[in-house]
């Protein structure tokens, strides 16, 4: 029931990410590669930018390859995004295909970890930031990527757990991850395949071959916008003469895999002990924190976001403060309930891509490299746990609200779920009436 709630009635199409720019932050040295083939996406490009300018983990540098663009303007269009942004790098060439458009990039990038970004595709801004952590603390996978929101032509929520016997016949990646780039070089890169294979699912079966192994975030960080005249759509196409060709390409790339490949997912269910912090996670905090806003933070820990308007007006009364606000949460959240709390401020759901002997540290990252000066504990499963690295790290300056001192608070909560579930109900029986 909760897929049919999230895709035909709370989540918000419209709610997209790069809508506005938030102000620009300077970094230092790079430590993601986002690449993208550029080829006549003059339409799309600037949100693409706002996307990532407004990533809540700033240092990427964008290298832009204008794989031989036709479309008018497209020389003033990629010059100007490279005035407005000192990350931004733009190299020309001459058409030869998405594949290598991304070689090329590849080659060109001075980090160890690539990101593959369409200029037309959309990402949540948090996406590099955990993607960059379940690396650090997995270094056994060679990719980690996101559940997907397709929006454009339609809309839809993808949310699939990885089945190597499915990626055989079936691409449940897309190609917005972020990789290893030696994983990348050491298969040859995306061109080995033929021009109009699908590339990246290409890369992830022989990537497979290897024995190499994804996590899977559980969150929708990726929004693919879909089109009637997209590339994939043309591949696709049983019109298509070189369909055959291409099935059989991948079909044969399928064949080769063998063992059984597992990724590591999130949320997971290992039961294991928060009071372990691992040195494993080489980051370094003085770096992020001295190149990122030094404006004060106000931290919100909770057990989950859900319909309880109790957190909602907690966050919205900590908004008054004029803090930035970090919003973190210790149990899976439903992804419906999570835009109300996006547009107040950025919102990690630690169960959706780290164990949980790394809370605490990334909490400790959180509170240091954002310049944490309050925090308020709501619900918090593990309220004891975390409060002692919160009473260590924010000079006690904290409060902790719980509903054993207002339970009045809570069963008004409780009555008003009721209330809205059944009017829910009543307004998707009335939809599934009407199909």
């Amino acid at each position: 029931m909760e897929d049919n709630l999230e895709k035909n009635v709370f989540f918000d199409f419209k709610k997209q990410p790069g809508r506005t720019l938030n102000k620009m932050q300077k970094i230092n040295e790079p430590k993601i590669s986002v690449i993208t083939s550029y080829f006549n996406y003059k339409d799309y490009i600037m949100q693409t930018y706002n996307c990532l300018n407004n990533q809540t983990f700033p240092f990427w540098e964008w290298i832009i390859v204008n794989d031989g663009s036709t479309e008018e303007g497209t020389e003033e269009t990629l010059e100007y995004l490279k005035s407005l942004d000192e990350r931004i790098k733009i190299y020309n060439k001459k058409n030869e295909g998405l594949a290598k458009g991304r070689d090329y990039g590849i080659a060109k990038s001075t980090t160890e970890l690539i990101f593959p970004l369409d200029a037309d595709d959309l990402i949540d801004p948090t996406i590099l930031e955990c993607s960059y952590w379940t690396l650090k603390i997995n270094p056994g996978a060679a990719w980690a990527y996101t559940n997907i929101v397709n929006f454009g032509e339609f809309n839809d929520l993808d949310k699939r757990l990885f089945n190597v016997d499915i990626m055989k016949v079936d691409n449940m990646i897309t190609a917005t991850a972020l990789i290893r780039k030696n994983k990348i070089l050491e298969l040859g890169g995306y061109s080995v395949a033929n021009r109009y294979v699908n590339e990246d699912w290409h890369l992830w079966l022989r990537m497979m071959q290897n024995g190499n192994y994804p996590v899977e975030m559980g969150f929708y960080g990726f929004w693919y916008r879909r089109k009637k005249t997209s590339l994939l759509t043309w591949i696709n196409s049983d019109k298509n003469s070189d369909n055959e060709k291409r099935k059989q390409e991948l079909k044969e790339e399928a064949s080769r895999i063998t063992g059984n490949i597992t990724a590591k997912i999130y949320p997971n269910n290992e039961e294991e002990n928060i009071d372990i912090i691992s040195n494993a996670v080489d980051i370094n905090y003085a770096e992020i924190k001295n190149n990122v806003s030094q404006e004060e933070s106000l931290l919100v820990i909770t057990n989950c976001l859900n319909t309880d308007t109790f957190k909602l007006e907690l966050v919205k009364k900590a908004k008054t403060e004029k803090k930035r606000i970090i919003i973190i949460t210790t149990e899976p959240s439903s992804y419906i309930y999570r835009q109300k709390f996006e547009e107040l401020g950025e919102v990690f759901d630690l169960t959706t891509f780290l164990d949980k002997q790394y809370w605490k540290v990334f909490i400790e990252y959180l509170i240091y490299t954002r310049n944490v000066s309050k925090s308020y504990i709501v619900n918090c499963k593990y309220e004891k746990e975390i409060e002692s690295i919160i009473k260590y790290l924010v000079n006690n300056n904290y409060e902790i609200f719980t509903y054993k001192e207002n339970d009045d608070l809570y069963y008004k909560d409780i009555e008003k779920y009721r209330k809205s579930r059944r009017l829910m109900n009543r307004i998707i029986r009335k939809i599934w009436k009407g199909c």
